[in-house]
Order: C-alpha cells, then structure tokens, then sequence
C-alpha cells in the first residue's frame, strides 16, 4: 500500500514510487509490460479487472514479478519512525523500520490498570512505572528507618565521625523522613537518615556510618 512521501526526508526519486497509490513503493512488483507497483496496490487490482492499471493491456497474476534491486535501494532510505506523530523523532533505514518500532518507547501500550483497555504512550507507562518503583523504594526505606529507631524507654546514642571526601564522594546516601502521628510513645521518624553506604567508600569504613543512622548536624 505504499509508505507516505512526507515520511522521508527530501525528494523522492520517481522511480520509487507506485504507479496507483503514488507513495514510496512497498514491496513493488513490475507487469510484463514495465509498470511497477506496491504488491498491495496491484494485486487486488489485477485480479478484480485482469489488466494493467496504466494501459489496460490483459494480465494474470502469475505474470507479476519481484523487482529486488529496486525493493533493495527503496529499503536503505531513510524513514521517520511510525510512531512520529506522537512525538518519536528517530529516523532509520526503513530496512531497520521493525526492528525500531518494537523498542520505539512512543508505541502505543495497553493501560496498565484492572479493566481498562485505553491505549497509552509506552513513554508514558514506563515514566510511571519507574516512579511508582522509586516511591516504593522510599516506602521500605522509611519502615525500615522507623523499624531501627530507638522503642521507648532505649537510649539513643550520638556519635561524631569525620569523613574525608574519595574523589568527592563520602560514600552514603540520604533520605529525608518526616514525622509518624501515630507513634503512640510521642517518638518522631522526622529527620535525614542514611538510605545507603558504597562498600568501598570512606562512609564504611569500621566505625563509620550504618544503614538507618539519622545524620543531627553536618
């Protein structure tokens, strides 16, 4: 059926495109009588009317022949990616044009929620699906923080520590809690703690930090 003139950058060669549709040849196949059309085009045609769509001269089916040269230079063309209207901005070998749209991160995917069969941007559902994932990582790592901090009646204990930075870096991670109301013992998961240590940074070193101590003053 043909691939839309506007989809490939500049003009296109004549000889490229279908004698019916008038888009870049998909596919073409060329009558006895030299005409060359997309396999989509004139395949129905030739066998609803039994003749060539330009002159009429009678033909069959079985008369049609694959023009591979010329499939071979239309494949190496450049072509905007299907999903360009919807804002993917790639442009590849239309050989390469299947290959892309199956990793194309604009390919319409199906709504993730129980029962809904709206179509969305895959884009769009994986930026939700990451941020949904970094919310759950905050959620454990917030139980956890309150999961270590001091019960009622425990005593917390300060420490001071100096760190020298590595390369800029003084090992450790941060996150920032804000308080429980439901504590019934008054106790408070407001505060900085640390989420994470690099192995190998000054942080975890032996005396250093810990994974859920909350950072006083810096």
């Amino acid at each position: 059926m043909g691939f839309e003139l506007d989809r490939f950058n500049g003009e296109v060669d004549p000889d490229f495109k279908c004698n019916l549709c008038n888009k870049v040849l998909e596919d073409p196949l060329t009558t006895p009588c030299g005409h060359v059309f997309c396999a989509g085009c004139v395949l129905p045609w030739v066998v609803q009317q039994g003749s060539c769509p330009v002159n009429c001269q009678r033909i069959s089916t079985k008369e049609l022949n694959h023009v591979l040269p010329l499939k071979s230079l239309i494949l190496k063309l450049d072509i905007k990616c299907d999903n360009h209207a919807r804002g993917c901005e790639a442009v590849v070998p239309l050989q390469h044009l299947g290959e892309h749209a199956e990793t194309c991160d604009f390919s319409p995917a199906k709504c993730r929620n129980r029962g809904c069969r709206q179509l969305e941007l895959q884009v769009t559902a994986l930026r939700y699906q990451k941020r949904f994932t970094q919310y759950s990582a905050r959620l454990d790592a917030l139980a956890r923080a309150r999961a270590a901090s001091p019960g009622k009646g425990e005593e917390t204990k300060a420490l001071t520590l100096v760190l020298h930075r590595d390369s800029g870096s003084l090992g450790f991670n941060i996150i920032g809690g804000r308080p429980c109301m439901d504590n019934q013992d008054g106790s408070s998961s407001e505060g900085i703690f640390v989420s994470k240590i690099v192995d190998t940074g000054p942080a975890a070193k032996e005396g250093g930090l810990q994974i859920h101590d909350r950072i006083i003053e810096v």
